[in-house]
């Protein structure tokens, strides 16, 4: 699943990225013997390795960095009040400040305190008010991955960690909630990589974002755009006659935009005496065939991009 949404990314976005091994616990079902020659099925809790699709909305990489290990990485998550109480008694979670989170939380704070989802919701023009009282709201929760100063880690209370230098960087990974450190762990990888992986359908030689094909075939697009508007114009301009009246041989009252099948049309005498009939009709030339050519041709050509 994680891969199918990756592989979806990759067409889409400038850059598509994966995370893994994450190690969760999972249910599942084992066969366990209760008496000889019995067999009953259990489901047990199991540590195992999983992986996941990164929004590419939610990921940010440090200014200068091309892949995930060349600088900080910090990923937003999106994180209910039942899944933070779950991490309170487990190992790498600081219980206090999830508790002081969740007691934030339910006096209404914390909501959207990152401000990305406030100027989202002014661009759509849609309520701030109503998404910040929405009582199932999710908690935003930044995962950050990078060197940090021993000082820091010190008042966070990183524990299984002796002999901590105040002035040392130390490459490690910490969650935070508002004001608050919910969990700081050391990278204990010993080339300090981070779990993420990350590519782009076209990559560009220096840069983080590359291109998808959107970017491609963009000019193309824009062509066949252009090719499907004149047609569809064409078509309907040419799909009739287009009719010229005289409207000095037209009696008074005569509605000029009413045409069917045996009309009968009332007309006057040229008063200059002319012999031109006081209705003529014309057909505007097709050109969806050459239109269509057109399409053909650049769609054929942001395939082949």
């Amino acid at each position: 699943e994680a891969f199918a949404d990756f592989i979806d990314d990759l067409v889409t976005f400038k850059s598509a990225c994966i995370k893994g091994p994450i190690i969760r616990k999972k249910p599942r079902l084992v066969w366990k013997e209760s008496v000889v020659g019995q067999f009953d099925p259990i489901v047990v809790d199991e540590l195992v390795p999983t992986w996941a699709r990164v929004d590419p909305f939610n990921i940010y990489p440090a200014p200068n960095s091309v892949k995930p290990d060349d600088g900080f990485l910090i990923e937003r998550h999106r994180l209910s009040r039942q899944s933070l109480s779950e991490m309170i008694g487990v190992d790498g979670y600081d219980d206090a400040a999830i508790r002081a989170v969740l007691d934030e939380y339910g006096r209404g704070g914390l909501r959207d305190w990152l401000y990305i989802d406030t100027a989202k919701a002014i661009a759509e023009g849609k309520s701030v008010s109503a998404a910040q009282s929405n009582p199932e709201a999710e908690i935003d929760a930044i995962q950050f991955w990078g060197a940090v100063q021993g000082k820091m880690l010190t008042e966070w209370g990183i524990e299984g960690v002796d002999d901590i230098d105040p002035t040392k960087e130390y490459h490690c990974e910490v969650w935070l909630i508002g004001r608050w450190v919910i969990k700081a762990l050391l990278n204990y990888d010993p080339f300090h990589r981070k779990p993420y992986y990350k590519t782009s359908f076209e990559e560009l030689p220096g840069s983080w974002w590359g291109n998808a094909p959107p970017d491609l075939m963009r000019d193309c697009q824009n062509m066949c755009n252009y090719a499907a508007r004149a047609m569809a114009n064409n078509m309907g301009i040419s799909s009739g006659p287009q009719v010229a009246y005289n409207v000095d041989r037209l009696p008074a009252g005569e509605d000029l935009t009413q045409m069917y099948p045996w009309k009968v049309w009332q007309v006057t005498s040229d008063p200059m005496g002319s012999t031109a009939p006081a209705i003529a009709f014309f057909q505007p030339q097709s050109m969806s065939g050459e239109l269509m050519a057109l399409f053909a041709k650049f769609s054929s050509r942001a395939d082949q991009y």
